[in-house]
């Protein structure tokens, strides 16, 4: 058992082979007009009997097509070890390097090679901690960025190295701290109370949108910046029974796009250039929808993609895509998946040239699979981009590289270009 690599390049993609050894994955491209296939999985960890458990998957690329990928292994005892791998190109990767005991590693990627992971950390009661790779260099000793109960840190950065970081804490809601490259983690600062759920986007300028479901299902968003400041928090939905799961994109240009489930469906909004959020749009009401998630191209296109429940004799949870051209107004959902594809959370994510990727579990099959629609173009027919997947997986997208990383078997690590 052993974790896996690997790069490919866009627009086309085609089916790989099933993995000989079962792992945790990760993805990339590389641009060119005759793209080849998904590279076959680099194994990015061992399992550590006997419980050989791995999770919490995460993945950046930027593009040049460097990566970075974190998620953390359990000893024989129980402990919980996080650990990060780095590429200089997708195909070599350094040796795994242990940042700490703890759990829900996120990790962002600069420009220019600068990395910063954050996670909880079992040892200091759960609280958030941090450590950087400067281009080139090692990773520092770990940072406390706040102590007390702690849980699932994101981290973006900006093209400047400027990393923004937003967390739950059982003490105050959800909260953000900010490091500017070559400086220190801020303090605390409190972004809202009672949340259930959140996301984070942020561009390359390093403008930045939260968005997060607050008491009774309202769904909310905040503007600002990375080192700069934050705005009023915005009610973008009232509160509505079982409405949450929010994600959010956001583009170079400063369009956004917000999607999350409703109790029967899935909406969406999109926010314009001079900060106007549009009123919400319905994705799909017609059957109960699951987990949803959006990307926003860097010409304001959109696409959402959403779990749909589809009663065929045997229940079915396929994926479909919505999209939204610059300006226009949201499409009927179309199928993405197979029909018998049984989807837990899917996602999808787009660069500033205009290429999608959506990626998803389908736990009939045991396979992560993948969809691209190449600039100007539709989602082309899906492939099996790992076997024996299960859980959770990231997916990461730069201008010419995409990465995916992915658990198989519960024991190793795997990436791939994309371009």
């Amino acid at each position: 058992m052993s974790a896996l690599v690997r790069p490919i390049k866009l627009p086309t993609l085609a089916t790989l082979a099933t993995l000989a050894a079962l792992g945790l994955v990760a993805v990339t491209a590389a641009p060119a007009p005759a793209a080849p296939p998904w590279s076959a999985p680099i194994s990015l960890s061992t399992p550590i009997p006997p419980t050989d458990v791995v999770g919490n998957p995460s993945v950046a690329v930027n593009a040049a097509g460097a990566q970075a990928a974190a998620w953390y292994d359990q000893a024989a005892d129980g402990t919980q070890f996080v650990h990060v791998r780095s590429s200089a190109d997708g195909t070599s990767w350094s040796a795994p390097t242990t940042l700490g005991h703890g759990v829900e590693p996120a990790v962002a990627l600069a420009p220019d090679g600068r990395a910063v992971a954050v996670w909880v950390d079992l040892d200091g009661a759960g609280s958030l901690q941090a450590s950087v790779r400067p281009p080139g260099g090692s990773w520092s000793s770990p940072a406390v960025i706040a102590g007390g109960q702690t849980g699932r840190p994101l981290v973006q950065v900006d093209r400047s190295g400027d990393a923004l970081v937003v967390w739950s804490s059982s003490a105050g809601g959800l909260q953000r701290a900010t490091l500017p490259a070559g400086g220190s983690w801020s303090a605390p600062q409190q972004l809202a109370a009672g949340v259930s759920d959140f996301d984070l986007a942020v561009n390359t300028g390093g403008a930045a949108v939260a968005a997060w479901t607050a008491s009774g299902g309202t769904i909310v968003a905040e503007s600002g910046s990375v080192l700069g400041p934050w705005g009023t928090p915005v009610t973008i939905a009232a509160a509505s029974y079982r409405q949450k799961g929010v994600h959010a994109a956001l583009n170079d240009a400063g369009q956004a796009a917000l999607a999350w489930r409703t109790r029967v469906g899935a909406m969406a909004t999109t926010r314009t250039v001079d900060g106007t959020w549009a009123a919400p749009g319905v994705l799909t009401t017609s059957q109960a929808s699951g987990s949803v998630d959006v990307a926003v191209d860097g010409a304001g296109n959109a696409a959402a993609v959403l779990v749909r429940y589809v009663d065929a004799g045997t229940t079915q949870f396929p994926v479909y895509v919505s999209r939204r051209p610059a300006g226009g107004s949201w499409g009927t959902p179309v199928l993405l998946s197979t029909l018998d594809d049984y989807v837990g959370a899917p996602q999808v994510v787009a660069d500033a040239n205009g290429t999608f990727v959506a990626a998803w579990n389908d736990d009939n099959s045991l396979a992560l699979k993948a969809s691209t629609s190449p600039p100007g173009g539709s989602f082309g027919t899906a492939v099996t981009v790992g076997a024996g997947t299960f859980g959770e997986f990231g997916l990461a997208l730069a201008p010419g590289h995409a990465a995916a990383v992915w658990t198989s078997g519960g024991a190793t690590v795997s990436s791939e270009p994309v371009s």
